[in-house]
């Protein structure tokens, strides 16, 4: 009888482990997906841009142009750069692919400017747009065509992360799907420093 048990008993443990171990080897090779670890980051290699006086960073492809000058066009009170994208020969007839990121030190500042050097221009809210964890208000300016901002606040300070010619509507569809692609990365990765 006691020899009878321990058989069942060295039985069941043998059948356990077998079925412990065929499951682990099933799922590893059959279940598992090989890139459920990690997700390679596709900005990896991108450059940052990086603003201690008005504390916020974006990251921008390496092969984009960036131009660090104030926006002649306004008179803002914070910080204006430029990112250009490069463009293809065949694309290269006066069509301008930029964004612009635009620093206003106050609301007050911002609001005071819309009322008295910009009466003509209509601004119009589209939605709220969700980047990764970034939150804007996706802005139009009819007057523009093809011109959207992404507005963001933090302390005081509005950034606004201006598009020209977005989404991009160029003759090469792959060049539009990438570059509006990066455009995505770029507000995913624009961050507000503490």
């Amino acid at each position: 009888m006691k020899r009878k048990l321990l058989i069942f008993l060295i039985i069941i443990l043998i059948l356990g482990g077998g079925g412990f171990l065929g499951y682990n080897y099933l799922y590893n090779k059959f279940i598992k997906k090989p890139g459920d670890s990690k997700t390679p980051d596709p900005t990896a290699n991108w450059e940052i841009y990086k603003s201690e006086g008005y504390k916020f960073s974006i990251k921008y492809p390496k092969d984009w142009e960036m131009i660090e000058k104030p926006n002649k066009d306004a008179p803002l009170s914070g910080e204006s750069i430029n990112i250009l994208p490069p463009l293809p020969e065949e694309l290269k007839d006066g069509k301008q692919l930029k964004i612009y990121v635009n620093v206003y030190e106050d609301e007050d500042f911002l609001l005071n400017w819309i009322e008295t050097e910009n009466k003509h221009y209509e601004m119009e809210f589209l939605e709220w747009a969700q980047f990764g964890k970034n939150k804007f208000a996706k802005v139009e300016t009819p007057e523009f065509k093809d011109s959207v901002s992404f507005v963001t606040a933090a302390n005081d300070t509005i950034y606004e992360i201006n598009t020209q010619a977005y989404p991009p509507d160029t003759a090469d569809k792959s060049f539009n799907e990438k570059l509006t692609k990066d455009i995505e990365f770029m507000l995913m990765n624009f961050k507000i420093l503490d």
